[in-house]
């Protein structure tokens, strides 16, 4: 594994914690009847990188179990895509839903 990828794994890791950890406060300490939209956009791009790294190691996890011989880098760079994707078509779904 070469430093970029180290530092892109562990760069997930932190993200993907904050992340999950704003979204905590944002569902337990705001009331969603009294916010404006600040509060609305931070728990939306909270969320979205919440799910895009919740989805990147479900699929790291997945190609690591499924296929033993492909290098971490390798397997990381592509969970990592495949997460993204996954949360965009999820919002997109989702945006597409309330608002058409």
């Amino acid at each position: 594994m070469i430093f970029g990828d180290r530092t892109l794994f562990s760069g997930v890791v932190v993200a993907t914690i904050f992340a999950v950890a704003a979204l905590g406060i944002i569902i337990f300490k705001v009331d969603p009847f009294e916010t404006g939209e600040l509060e609305k956009a931070i728990f939306f791009v909270s969320f979205f990188i919440a799910l895009w790294g919740i989805f990147s190691f479900v699929f790291l996890s997945i190609r690591c179990l499924w296929s033993k011989r492909q290098p971490f880098n390798e397997a990381f760079k592509s969970s990592f895509w495949w997460g993204l994707l996954t949360t965009i078509l999820i919002f997109s779904l989702f945006f597409t839903r309330r608002y058409l």
